[in-house]
């Protein structure tokens, strides 16, 4: 009776899902930006003209996600003495470890005795994370665990074995172990379109689909879901199983396939879909799609308030209200024509989300997943069910592969181009996503022509953020190492100092895009030290660069000022022909907004002594060597008298950078020091020739 009441409820608020999915959507845009209660509010009151019965949903689902929100409080990590393994993914050499309290993520040595789902753990290790962001485009990790209930990040130093029970987890685990058994190229097809595990694709093959717009086919969503239980549907109406069978078979299936994926936001998505359509044909509930997909929108947030913080939660349902919105952009009688407008429309409901990740796109992607899409969907997705079941068909989905890769190989050389823009997140993507909105709800209205020039014109304005930047500044990056960016205003000057080293390289890309740079005017490397250059050619392979000038080149440019746009650049020449590479680092003034400053490299004590007979009296000066106590000395301080001082070093730096010692001596001198091992990237804007420092964590 409960059921069937609960049911009644549903289909007589059937019409008004939409609205309660919209506005905790808002609710949820509000927590992020300034003023953004006020649309809630709007909304709210435009809401209120058409009854109540839809206000009163609101208010309700708003009441029940609030609780839930603050439900959701994770016990802090009191001891990772035992423990119960939840899953294991051994290809990342990790697993999530339920404790008395919480769950962490553990990650162990490769020597580490065979582990299990289920498996009862004694632990010794250390806790290493999560860490807050520290740079600019960094994925912000610690609230993604956080919103999959892990309060802590744990490197175990030994794990004992003791005891065991049985875990619906380790059906992924007799999975991963069968396709272990294949050869290495169909394993990584295997696991990634059955078990939505991509940790063994290659690099360069994964930037190659995501350069093309197709790495959507590599994350297990609602068309692999699609393909299965069609798969499925297809196999017990051959086999003649009756529809009530048959959907209880599927259903089953759906909810196995969430515990195999580990719940992946789009297979959660796709997979309750399923069933709740059949309920709803089942119980004649005459719920609509747009119902459903809101409905089940709420729902899981209700389930996991924080889910949204998963850019593949928000992914599948933005491309699914897309498709259910822009049914009048469907009418075509070409079937070719209907596939590119839904690539199309998909392409531009994904693109704020997609930018966040690649920072630009290929503007042929719409056509290009047309032949991707179907290749994937006919040949490569069955084959690879079909092979994980039938092993001796292995030699069939091998030439899959290979056609699919040949296919992405063809398709890289044939369309090269790539646009760079970042939609920021936002106002910019608020506004992004209600003008993409207002196009496909004004689809044939008589002033669509003016909606679609407006959307156009938005995305314009986001190419073009580089060059409308008003403020000049300066960024010291959290790298293992040295990098500073120096920007000018209107992208008139791009200058970096140094790159870090080759293991943050990625995180140095994405800061730099998310920074909006363009180009480099100028690249200095200080010295040739690993973390100081390391990153270089990812820099180089990823931005043009007009000018690079290191200590092996800098004769030229030396004892002479030269501009970049408002920004003034000086070289001083070596003092003395040192022989250690550290004080061979080059040693600049900058002049920017008000300030002068100081880059000094790697320079020790011998170095500070003999470039003392330059002026080098500065504002603000990059501490030598990273704080090491061979550097810094009083001389040096007494001499350069900077009104503030910014030291680079990473916060796992194995050389304790800063000394203690150099520490004390800035104090003792009233220099300010900013950190980057504390205070993560550090941010010097000039507004109207008022310095403005940001540093990204307030120690």
């Amino acid at each position: 009776m409960k059921v069937l009441s609960l049911l009644s409820y549903l289909k007589a608020l059937r019409g008004s899902y939409h609205h309660a999915a919209l506005a905790l959507s808002m609710w949820l845009i509000s927590r992020t930006l300034t003023g953004g209660f006020i649309l809630v509010i709007v909304y709210g009151l435009w809401l209120s003209r058409y009854g109540r019965k839809g206000l009163l949903l609101i208010i309700g689902i708003l009441v029940l996600y609030e609780v839930a929100r603050v439900g959701h409080q994770p016990e802090p990590l009191e001891s990772v003495d035992k423990m119960t393994i939840v899953y294991i993914e051994p290809n990342r050499q990790r697993f999530v470890g339920k404790t008395s309290t919480t769950q962490v993520l553990v990650y162990y040595e490769a020597d580490t005795p065979s582990l299990r789902a289920g498996d009862h753990v004694s632990l010794r290790g250390t806790v290493i994370g999560p860490h807050p962001i520290m740079i600019p485009g960094e994925f912000d990790y610690a609230t993604y665990l956080y919103a999959r209930n892990i309060t802590a990040v744990v490197k175990a130093d030994h794990i004992e074995w003791l005891e065991s029970q049985w875990s619906i987890y380790r059906i992924r685990e007799w999975m991963a172990a069968r396709i272990a058994t294949f050869s290495s190229t169909s394993q990584t097809y295997l696991s990634t379109f059955i078990l939505a595990d991509r940790s063994t694709f290659d690099p360069d093959f994964s930037r190659e689909v995501s350069r093309l717009g197709i790495a959507h086919l590599f994350a297990v969503s609602g068309l692999h879901v699609a393909t299965l239980g069609l798969c499925i549907d297809k196999g017990l109406g051959a086999l003649r199983v009756r529809k009530g069978i048959s959907d209880a078979i599927l259903g089953v299936t759906m909810g196995l396939y969430m515990v195999i994926t580990l719940f992946a936001a789009s297979v959660v998505r796709a997979g309750l879909m399923a069933v709740f359509l059949m309920i709803n044909r089942r119980f004649k509930l005459g719920l609509t799609a747009v119902d459903v997909v809101a409905l089940l929108f709420c729902m899981l947030l209700l389930v996991r308030p924080y889910y949204y913080v998963e850019s593949g939660f928000i992914l599948t349902f933005a491309v699914s209200a897309s498709l259910l919105l822009g049914q009048p952009f469907f009418k075509t009688p070409s079937r070719f024509l209907l596939a590119l407008r839904v690539s199309t429309l998909a392409f531009f409901a994904s693109l704020p989300i997609v930018s966040g990740f690649q920072y630009g796109f290929n503007p042929w992607t719409p056509l290009l997943n047309i032949p991707f899409i179907t290749y994937t969907t006919l040949i490569l997705l069955p084959m690879s069910y079909l092979t994980f079941l039938l092993p001796w068909l292995e030699p069939i989905h091998y030439g899959a592969v290979v056609g699919f890769e040949q296919l992405v190989r063809l398709a890289q050389n044939g369309f090269p181009i790539w646009i760079r823009l970042w939609i920021e997140p936002g106002w910019f993507r608020f506004l992004y996503a209600s003008l993409f909105v207002i196009v496909l709800a004004m689809w044939h209205h008589r002033l669509r022509h003016l909606a679609r020039l407006i959307f156009v014109l938005f995305l314009g304005i986001c190419y073009m953020r580089p060059w409308l930047i008003v403020e000049p500044g300066i960024w010291f990056f959290h790298v293992h190492g040295d990098s500073a960016l120096i920007r000018d205003r209107f992208n008139r000057c791009n200058i970096l100092i140094d790159t870090g080293s080759a293991n943050q390289q990625e995180r140095l890309v994405s800061a730099l895009h998310a920074l909006h740079v363009s180009h480099f005017d100028y690249v200095f490397i200080s010295h040739m030290h690993e973390d100081h250059f390391g990153a270089f050619d990812h820099i180089a392979a990823t931005f043009p660069i007009n000018q690079v000038i290191s200590n092996q080149n800098s004769e030229d440019y030396a004892e002479q000022w030269f501009f970049c746009g408002d920004v003034g650049i000086y070289l001083h020449a070596l003092e003395f022909p040192h022989v250690g590479e550290n004080d061979r680092s080059l040693v600049m003034h900058i002049q920017i907004g008000q300030d002068t400053v100081l880059f000094t490299g790697d320079v020790e004590a011998l170095r500070e002594q003999t470039i003392l007979k330059h002026p080098l009296k500065a504002h603000i000066l990059k501490v030598p060597h990273h704080g090491s106590n061979t550097s810094s000395s009083a001389d040096f301080l007494r001499t350069v008298q900077p009104e503030l001082a910014i030291n680079s070093a990473h916060r796992n730096t194995r050389f304790d950078h800063p000394h203690d010692d150099v520490v004390a001596r800035y104090e003792d001198f009233d220099i300010p020091l900013y950190r980057t091992d504390m205070h993560g990237t550090i941010e010097i804007r000039y507004r109207q020739g008022t310095r403005i420092i940001r540093p990204t964590l307030s120690p």
